[in-house]
């Protein structure tokens, strides 16, 4: 069992999905890897160390998926992220 495995409501899965990180509203994107991922986040590594900023679009065209996430934890090029899903209201 690893450090973070009992912190985690999802299971992670391993992965190997080529990714964009969106950096910032002027279009910076940097090119990732997600080595992991469950329905609440991702594991991310990019090509060199990276100081990303708290919030971050990640896209996975593999996946046709576009999502806003937190950066829970960084370590050189490593991050894990937490994705911000859309919260639905309830409509009467």
């Amino acid at each position: 069992m690893t450090e973070d495995s009992d912190r985690r409501f999802h299971h992670r899965r391993a992965a190997t999905l080529s990714a964009w990180a969106s950096l910032n509203d002027q279009g910076e994107r940097r090119p990732c890897t997600v080595q992991n991922m469950s329905a609440s986040g991702a594991h991310l590594t990019f090509p060199t160390a990276a100081e990303l900023p708290p919030r971050i679009r990640l896209e996975i065209p593999q996946l046709s998926l576009e999502v806003d996430a937190t950066v829970a934890w960084s370590r050189a090029e490593h991050h894990g992220i937490t994705f911000l899903w859309p919260r639905h209201t309830r409509q009467r």
